[in-house]
Parts: structure tokens; sequence; C-alpha cells
């Protein structure tokens, strides 16, 4: 499937989010709308799922300014298209003041920086090149734009919390009854299967025991801060079966545990194109 026919599929789900936004910038706990968070291709090497964007852009946009913006991160806008980088490989995110491979800089967020490890463990993993390395920088790339991040649901807030009580509020708008198929929950979570069964990864990582009983209504053991399965993402007359990676996280992550699994995974697939 060429990207501009999956940049219009896309558009088609993110247009379900537009129907929300009037009332959205009504609430205090709203901080934009956030979908895809890198690039885009069909049949990734992983798709990465989390509960919510942060507020991040939010800050960023609004910093000493009177006037309150929000961000629309969704493929319609124009400016977000052209930005579409891995957020984690973007400067001064994982490290203050910093690139994406300046690990000695101080650490400004732990999410992109934990990310980035297990990113860069699985490129050692699959190549026997350190990613640090400015030869092999270039190479590094081409694996981390294969990776797709994305959220439950795009509605960017400081906290989950944040987010549960919007979803409360949402409910109460009658004019929105009619497009939840079930509940709030439901409505995202369906836009977020639609998305998987579209771009069809190799492999789907759950970030936090919440997104996997979110997809698959199953609650996990949560003794076990790690765990692979294999489940079958489904929607109307469409099964995908694919391997899942779930992982707690609160706390510091198992990066090693994590980047075995994912490597573990891809093992079969394809190497890299990498430069001699």
């Amino acid at each position: 499937m060429m990207n501009e026919e999956l940049k219009t599929r896309i558009i088609e789900i993110e247009d379900k989010f537009n129907l929300l936004k009037p009332y959205l910038e009504s609430y205090s706990e709203y901080k934009g709308l956030i979908n895809i968070q890198s690039r885009f291709c069909f049949s990734p090497d992983f798709l990465v799922v989390g509960i919510n964007p942060g507020q991040g852009a939010f800050d960023e946009m609004n910093w000493k300014k009177s006037d309150v913006k929000f961000p629309n991160r969704i493929l319609i806008n124009p400016r977000h298209f052209e930005n579409l980088d891995l957020d984690w490989l973007k400067y001064g995110n994982a490290r203050k003041n910093g690139e994406w491979f300046e690990t000695e800089k101080k650490v400004k967020n732990r999410f992109p920086k934990q990310f980035l490890e297990i990113l860069f463990s699985v490129y050692k993993q699959r190549t026997g090149r350190n990613p640090i390395l400015e030869q092999n920088r270039t190479d590094f790339l081409k694996f981390a734009n294969n990776v797709v991040y994305t959220n439950i649901c795009p509605i960017a807030t400081n906290n989950e919390t944040e987010l549960k009580k919007i979803y409360k509020r949402l409910t109460k708008e009658s004019e929105l009854n009619q497009i939840w198929n079930g509940s709030v929950e439901n409505f995202f979570k369906q836009r977020t299967i639609d998305l998987i069964l579209l771009l069809k990864p190799k492999l789907l990582i759950c970030v936090g025991f919440s997104v996997y009983k979110t997809l698959f209504s199953n609650k996990p053991n949560q003794d076990v801060k790690v765990f692979e399965s294999h489940e079958v993402v489904k929607r109307r007359n469409a099964d995908f079966p694919v391997n899942v990676i779930t992982f707690s996280r609160k706390g510091a992550w198992d990066v090693k545990k994590i980047s075995d699994l994912v490597a573990k995974r891809l093992i079969d697939q394809k190497p890299f194109n990498l430069e001699s």
C-alpha cells in the first residue's frame, strides 16, 4: 500500500476526532489532539501504542503566551504532516538541549529516553553496530523510521486521571451520544483497531497494562512486568493475528527484557539495508 493511500485512509480515521474539538477546547484538562507521533508506513517493524499523549507539546506552544493554543497534530494538518519524525528522536526531547545520540547529556524526559534505549538495543542485536557512532546513525534512522508510534486516545492531558475526567464530560454531551457506539472508551478503542488493521504491523507493543486490557479485553497478571502473547485484533469481519509485547510503564522499565523480546520476534524479518 502506497503512503499516499495510507495517508488518505488515516485521515478518514482521524476525521472522526474533529467532531470532538469544539467540546474539548472548553475543558481545562484538554491539551490538544495528537495522533500519530512518527512517520507511518504499511507493515512497520512494530507499532507502539500508549494510552494518550502528554502535555509537552501544549506547554511548548503556550510558553509565555497569553492566548491559549492547542496542538493539532493530525495528518490533515499540513504543518504536522511535514514534521513526522519519531517524537523520541527530536532535538531536546529525550536529552536536555541535546540530540537523540548525545547520551552523555542530562535526561530531560525518561519516557523517550527509555524507548531510545530499547531501539538502540534492538538495532545492536540485529546489526552488531552501535547506533550512537556517527557512521551508523543514518542506518539507525532507517530502522527507527520503520517504527510507528500512536496512542489509544489522541487527547493530550497532564495524566491519565485527567483523561478519565474528559471521558466523563464527553459522556454527558448529549449531542455526541450517537457516535460513541457504546462508550467513549470504546469509540477510541475502535479507532485504534482501525489503525492496526490498516497498518498491519509485524509486532505490536503495548505501553502499559491498561493498553493491553483495552485492546484485548484481557486482564494481565500485574506481577509480571513484561510479557508476550499472540492475539487477534478483530473489527467486523476483519481479523488480524499479531504478536504482542506488553510491559508496565510504572517505574524503571526492564529495557533489557523488552529489547530481547522485540529482537527475538523480529529475528526472522528481512535485515536492514545497511551501507557497507
